[in-house]
């Protein structure tokens, strides 16, 4: 019924398959004669990284792209395959109809007695998976800032992890995540906060309390960065019962000194 652009059409478009800045509707699962995803951002070309979405069944649902900027910071899109008119598909920066699939779906389902841990953003599931393999992670798409459009039905009855980056979005973020399991009836909810983590440095082999304050949205790809492996991340969550039952409390400072949450007597 529709065509992926042809060669000439694509070369009538200097920046390939770009960002055009209009609303067009994608195409959910990707049709299996799709051609690859070869987008092009019109202001930083082609994404520096690519994670791939997929539903229940396996089949390819969008990308999600980052583009490292000029002089720092990112930008993180969402491409789809979408029905473009006038008979056109094509590859393009559109958000994904709701309800959106967890990150790793198919792996969450094949692992059905695995641990579950959710992190903010993709890249922070990527360490989480070389620090935890005996757990599955996922994340949200769009990371702390629609967590809400994600289906988490299939986490119902499930241990899940939340680990949360050390800010204030991050806080927010395992929040909201916390609420939407319970309504999608997930077993346990626990807590790996970055303090319990991120409280700790190496230095000539050894564990010790890092000097200093966290840095600001701390999360597990900065723990993969400091030296953390595996084995260290098995033996450090062994030896202080880690994670532990989330406690939402919106009202709890973060304080840097002690990386740590207060308790409440304490505030």
């Amino acid at each position: 019924m529709f065509a992926p652009l042809n060669e000439t059409e694509l070369a009538s478009d200097p920046a390939g398959a770009m960002d055009d800045g209009v609303r067009h509707t994608p195409i959910v699962p990707v049709p299996e004669d799709a051609p690859p995803m070869d987008f092009k951002y019109r202001k930083f070309g082609k994404p520096d990284k690519v994670w791939t979405y997929r539903d229940a069944e396996g089949h390819l649902v969008a990308h999600v792209c980052r583009w490292s900027l000029p002089g720092g910071g990112k930008e993180v899109r969402p491409v789809t395959y979408c029905d473009l008119g006038d008979g056109m598909q094509g590859w393009r920066s559109q958000g994904v109809p709701e309800p959106r699939p967890l990150y790793n779906l198919p792996e969450i389902l094949e692992r059905a007695d695995a641990r579950v841990i959710i992190t903010e953003g993709e890249k922070s599931s990527e360490a989480a998976a070389a620090l935890f393999p005996d757990w599955v992670t996922t994340t949200t798409m769009n990371g702390a800032k629609s967590p809400g459009k994600t289906d988490f039905t299939p986490l119902a009855g499930r241990t899940v992890i939340i680990a949360t980056d050390f800010d204030d979005a991050g806080r927010s973020y395992g929040q909201k995540v916390h609420g939407l399991l319970q309504k999608a009836g997930a077993g346990e909810i626990l807590h790996l906060r970055p303090e319990d983590v991120a409280g700790y440095m190496w230095r000539d082999g050894k564990l010790v309390e890092r000097p200093g304050e966290i840095p600001e949205g701390w999360d597990l790809a900065d723990a993969v960065e400091e030296g953390w492996t595996p084995e260290a991340m098995r033996e450090h969550i062994a030896a202080h019962d880690l994670p532990k039952p989330y406690v939402l409390d919106p009202g709890l400072p973060v304080d840097r000194a002690r990386h740590r949450i207060r308790d409440r007597e304490e505030a």
